[in-house]
């Protein structure tokens, strides 16, 4: 185990060290914003080391637990990795640096949209000198992964992606046994209640929502504020979106770029529509940028929602889009935000250290943020979802080795 962690932290080397050439290429590759990117790699770097660590802590046994009997972990085989676009970089280096580092092998198969920024990964795993029959990249589209997910050789899938693309996945893991470790994104809520310093949060909620033009499975895709100030707390917002600079995402002050492509601006513009004509408010957005119809460029679109069943409400937008819905008092808002069949993040905003534990308490999410603002996602902590939004243990820390690896318990003595 130490080797394969000395090996790991070798890798977390030249990623550190790739850190520019890795930015742009993210960049260059899915349009991600400099500052954004940026952070991206040094998350990978985290992720990768994390692992090393948790190789080098993680007792794998065997481990004595009565006379005659003992428990030790063992690798489960091969593991099929699955990965989205919208995180390149650092989603594939967490999936990858754990299951090696509990002594299985990886067949990984990026995106189409995110291919250039896979090749560059493993370039940098290869001059770490780490074998190099460890880890396969297959790339393809979603047969591809179909196959993957069927092929006997493969022990174990790991998937961040959809809701549908994990059921599927979640059913031809059933009916071949193999084990699963599935991200399915988040329509997630942000409850605004009882602040006192709205005006001061305003924009990191704001960045919550918009950042990378919203295709973050961890965006605020809903806040839920008290229906007497819905319309201060959207006028507020609106101030703050315009503040947002729209532009080319290699330039550093830039905090909107366009989406991954024309089909996905398509696809969010429809909700849109569909939104206005189920009797939702546009306060902001809610089309192209003037100077940039073309291409794939949508406007930071804020809506207003009475109405809880709409589609808006009801699904993940990924894109440029937030809704503010109503609620009458805290019990009504923790009805509005927990009334979606995803359970990623949930978060609460306020002043009131009551409404804050409530929330906690009540929040049927795999992850609860105390606060405004962008989700700062620990490479120890527990990452994954509840509901429709994740099967099977959560990512990193310590839960990388409950998948990652097998129990098997010994009878008799060794010797």
């Amino acid at each position: 185990m130490r080797e394969r962690a000395d090996a790991l932290d070798q890798w977390a080397d030249r990623l550190d060290d790739a850190h520019d050439r890795l930015t742009d290429i993210v960049v260059g590759e899915v349009a991600k914003p400099r500052v954004a990117a940026e952070d991206e790699v040094r998350r990978a770097v985290a992720h990768v080391r994390a692992a090393a660590a948790l190789a080098r802590e993680y007792d794998v046994g065997p481990r004595r637990l009565a006379d005659g009997v003992a428990v030790r972990s063992q690798p489960l085989g091969v593991v099929g990795i699955l990965m989205p676009w919208n995180n390149p970089v650092a989603l594939p280096a967490g999936k990858i640096a754990p299951a090696l580092a509990f002594g299985n092998g990886v067949v990984f198969k990026p995106a189409p949209e995110g291919t250039a920024s896979a090749y560059a990964l493993l370039a940098e795993y290869a001059d770490a000198g780490l074998p190099a029959d460890l880890v396969a990249l297959v790339t393809g589209d979603a047969r591809t992964g179909a196959a993957i997910a069927d092929d006997p050789g493969i022990a174990a899938l790991a998937i961040t992606g959809s809701i549908a693309a994990g059921r599927a996945v979640a059913m031809r893991c059933a009916a071949t046994g193999k084990a699963l470790q599935a991200e399915l994104g988040g329509n997630n809520a942000a409850i605004v209640w009882n602040d006192d310093d709205l005006r001061t949060h305003v924009p990191a909620l704001v960045r919550a929502a918009f950042s990378y033009s919203g295709q973050r499975c961890t965006a605020t895709r809903r806040f839920v504020a008290p229906e007497s100030s819905v319309e201060e707390f959207a006028a507020l917002m609106a101030d703050a979106i315009d503040a947002l600079v729209i532009g080319d995402p290699d330039d550093p002050t830039t905090d909107i770029g366009p989406l991954i492509s024309a089909a996905a601006r398509d696809r969010v513009a429809g909700v849109v529509a569909r939104a206005r004509d189920e009797g939702a408010v546009v306060v902001r957005g809610g089309d192209a940028p003037e100077a940039l119809a073309h291409g794939a460029w949508y406007c930071p679109t804020l809506l207003i929602a009475g109405d809880r069943r709409i589609e808006v409400v009801q699904e993940e937008t990924f894109g440029p889009v937030a809704v503010v819905q109503p609620a009458t008092d805290l019990d009504d808002a923790l009805a509005a935000a927990n009334g979606v069949e995803q359970g990623l993040v949930m978060a609460v905003c306020s002043t009131d250290p009551a409404v804050r534990a409530r929330v906690r308490d009540a929040a049927d999410a795999g992850i609860v943020q105390l606060g405004a603002g962008p989700l700062p996602v620990h490479p120890d902590a527990p990452f994954g979802g509840w509901k429709a939004s994740g099967f099977g243990p959560p990512e990193h820390g310590e839960w990388d080795a409950w998948f990652a690896t097998r129990l098997q318990a010994v009878y008799g003595d060794e010797g």
